[in-house]
Parts: structure tokens; C-alpha cells; sequence
């Protein structure tokens, strides 16, 4: 197994945590924070277009870097860090995980540490958060940047985390991850499942979580997206990049799945192992042949000032599933018949996913349906047995929804080739996704 080597980190600092004997600890427990341990809110597809959540959610359009990597979209969480940090920010934790942390601080031979690829900027509000819950890792670790003033990948650093815990905790034989990526996940997997053929004793899991997505309050988040596109326009001139606007009540019309459906496809997805060596671990982990018997998740609150309208739209099977990077649920499907009086067909050409069945993209932070994705299909197929399919609602929504637009026409400033200078001056701390490999 190779080391895990970023240009720019030497090594992590350990000394602030003052441990006691390191070696009395024997196991590493790894609580990533955002979707895991704390349910953190995401833009709400009942009030925004399609392009204004693309906008909020990619890190490299606004200048402060989207909605993942503005600390004032989780100090907005609920009522406010004021009247929150006083109840804990309850209702917004995953109570499951928040127990196995618990357990997890309390055992001795542990070390329990919140990992998270968020950067320093968030310590304040993310350890307020923490500590409201009582919850006090042996360590909670955020992203470094580099000395050349780049980031890391979240997921090389934490890979890098990892190593850099084994070689500073000699007798540490065994980790636990919680995570709730898809990438992530499969990526753990596979380098620790070469750690565990080359280490003696070595043991590893990975329990996936899928929680349904939360939303913060409606006149919130309006407040929210404005302030965040204010500050982005005062910064855009030096950057070179366009100004927005906030646009109201723009009519729309998209296909949508349920918030219910869309965690029946979270816990679906981590219910098929991943790699022989992952446990996947999820909330609900029976299917039924129909979403009709689930138990469903209450749906968001609608703007009040926003015209509405939804009405059923085509019934799927759901033959089999996949995943798009990580943004993506990935969906084979077949048109259902309710004249087949709700049984399932098994077609031959079900176990050849390359020709069978309609692709569905369905966002997992939204559950918009698209089939506009055209370059590659999912990472990863995984074709259900007929025991396993069930019949996938969509639903056909027609609102006057706000949007995000250009404030004024707008011709690019720089070249292409120009890209990686722009980039330099706004290296994301979340992902580095465009960064140069490291």
C-alpha cells in the first residue's frame, strides 16, 4: 500500500490534543460531520429553480464558494446560532450516530475524532455545534491548506488522516468510519482493504449513512441566498467573474421524486455492498414492491407566498441502481403498468443494465429528475434481484419558484487556458475538485 503524500503537508500536529498514553489506544472511530453526525440543511427545491440550486451548490460560480462553503449557512441552521445553541440544535442531529459517538468518547482504548473536509473558517460554528450535544471528540480535525496555498481533495486528506494517525498511534489495529458519500465510501474501502492484506490484525468498517435531507426556514434561506449573492457581487469585479441577481417568482416545471423516495433511494444504494470487505449500514434496510407501505417523511414547507401546483407523473421499476460522481442517483427503470395490477416483471434483459431499461439522474440533495447527463452513466451498476425492485413515484411540479440570473450579459473575462491563474485565486476549501492532482 503506498503512503498518502500531499505537496505542502508535512505532517499533522498532534501535540494540542495532549493524549494520555499513546499507546493505550487500540481503535480509531472517524465521525465525518456534514449528512452524518449533524443533518446540515440544503437548498430547498421547492424554492428555488433548477439553475439557481446549480449555482448555490457548485463551489467555483460564487465567490465565497457556494452554499457548502459559506459559514453562515450553517449558523443559519433552525432559529439561529443564538436561540439553537441553547436546545442543542435538536432536530438536527442523526440521533443514531450521535450514540454511537457517544459510546465512542466514552471507551478509553478509543481515539473518536470528528473529521471533517470543511476548513478552519468553520471551527467556531462547527465546534458551538458539537460541543452544544455534549459531544467532546479526542479531536476535531478540519481541512489544512497547503504551504503552496492550495487545498487538498477531501478525500486525500482524510486518506492522509488516517496514515498520519497510524503512524502516531502505533497500536491503533482497527477503524470505524462513518461517512455518507458514495465516493468516499468506496474509496475507504479500498484503501484500507489493502492496508488490511498488508498489516497483521488489521481491521476495518465503514457504515454508510442515509438520512433524508433537511431545509432551513423559507424567509431564512430568501435572506440567506441575498446576502450570499450581495457578497459575491462586491467581490466579482476583482475576480473577474459576473454578478448576479435574485429573481422572484419565475415559473418552472420539473419532474420530481418525494423526500421519501429519495431516502428509499439512500438506504436502497447502501444496502448493496459496495466492495466485499464494506458493511453498509442504513435505517430502513427492508424494500417492498411499492413506496405506498413505507413509512413517509414529511415533505418541506411550502413558501407561502409561492403558487403550487403537483400532480402524479409516470410510475417506474426500479431495476437497477448506480450512482453519478456525487451528485447523482443513478436509476435503470422500466415504464410500470398498473395494468399489471402491481406485480413486477422480470424481463430477461434485466441482468444486462448496459441495454436494458431507462436512465433517470434523480439530484440527491433535491430529487429533481433529469436525462440531460450524457457523458458517462453511473460509476457503479448494481442490478436488483425481482425481489429487491420496487415502484418509484415521480411527480410532475409546475411553481413560481425564484431564480439566480445573470445581473447584466455577460462575456467571460479571460480565456480558458487563463482558468488555473482564477483558480489560484480562489482555491476551494471543500473539494479542490479543479485543482491540479497532488
Amino acid at each position: 500500500m503506498g503512503s498518502i503524500s500531499i505537496k505542502g503537508l508535512d505532517g499533522f500536529d498532534f501535540r494540542p490534543w495532549r493524549k494520555q498514553n499513546r499507546g493505550d489506544y487500540k481503535e480509531l472511530h472517524i465521525y465525518d460531520f456534514d449528512n452524518t453526525l449533524f443533518q446540515t440543511p440544503l437548498p430547498n427545491a421547492n424554492i428555488w429553480s433548477n439553475q439557481a440550486i446549480r449555482v448555490l451548490m457548485g463551489f467555483n460560480i460564487l465567490a465565497n464558494g457556494g452554499w457548502f462553503f459559506d459559514p453562515r449557512v450553517l449558523a443559519s441552521t433552525g432559529e439561529g446560532v443564538e436561540i439553537e445553541e441553547k436546545r442543542a440544535w435538536a432536530g438536527w442531529w442523526n440521533e443514531r450516530i450521535v450514540a454511537q459517538a457517544r459510546e465512542s468518547i466514552r471507551r478509553q482504548d478509543v481515539l473518536a475524532v470528528l473529521l471533517t473536509g470543511r476548513n478552519e473558517r468553520f471551527r467556531k460554528i462547527t465546534e458551538k455545534i458539537v460541543k452544544s450535544k455534549g459531544l467532546h471528540f479526542d479531536g476535531v480535525v478540519f481541512k489544512l491548506q497547503c504551504a503552496t496555498g492550495s487545498w487538498p481533495q477531501t478525500l486525500t486528506f482524510k486518506l492522509w488522516f488516517f496514515e498520519q494517525v497510524f503512524l502516531q498511534f502505533p497500536n491503533v489495529q482497527s477503524l470505524r468510519v462513518y461517512e455518507d458519500r458514495p465516493s468516499h465510501i468506496e474509496s475507504f474501502s479500498a484503501w484500507l482493504a489493502k492496508r488490511a492484506d498488508e498489516v497483521e490484525n488489521f481491521n476495518f468498517e465503514i457504515i454508510a449513512v442515509a438520512e433524508p435531507p433537511k431545509y432551513l426556514k423559507y424567509t431564512t434561506e430568501i435572506k440567506l441566498v441575498q446576502n450570499m449573492i450581495a457578497s459575491h457581487n462586491v467581490k466579482a469585479p476583482s475576480l473577474r467573474l459576473p454578478m448576479y441577481k435574485f429573481v422572484k417568482n419565475v415559473t418552472s416545471s420539473v419532474v420530481t421524486v418525494s423526500t421519501t423516495e429519495l431516502h428509499h433511494l439512500r438506504n436502497a444504494f447502501f444496502n448493496v455492498p459496495i466492495t466485499d470487505i464494506m458493511e453498509s449500514v442504513s435505517v430502513n434496510s427492508s424494500r417492498v414492491n411499492s413506496p405506498d407501505n413505507e413509512p413517509q417523511i414529511p415533505e418541506p414547507d411550502l413558501p407561502p407566498d409561492t403558487p403550487y401546483s403537483s400532480f402524479p407523473g409516470e410510475n417506474w421499476i426500479v431495476t437497477a441502481l448506480g450512482r453519478y460522481r456525487d451528485e447523482y442517483w443513478a436509476v435503470r427503470a422500466e415504464a410500470w403498468d398498473h395494468r399489471s395490477q402491481g406485480s413486477i416483471r422480470d424481463p430477461n434483459t434485466a441482468n444486462i443494465p448496459s441495454l436494458y431499461g431507462t436512465i433517470l439522474y434523480i439530484s440527491m440533495s433535491t430529487g429533481i429528475v433529469t436525462s440531460e447527463i450524457s457523458d458517462i452513466g453511473a460509476q457503479q451498476w448494481k442490478v436488483l434481484d425481482p425481489n429487491e425492485r420496487w415502484i418509484m413515484k415521480t411527480n410532475i411540479r409546475r411553481e413560481c419558484t425564484h431564480d439566480i440570473r445573470y445581473k447584466r450579459p455577460y462575456k467571460p473575462a479571460r480565456k480558458y487556458t487563463d482558468m488555473m491563474d482564477l483558480e489560484n485565486q480562489r482555491a476551494s476549501p471543500f473539494t479542490g475538485s479543479m485543482h491540479r492532482p497532488i
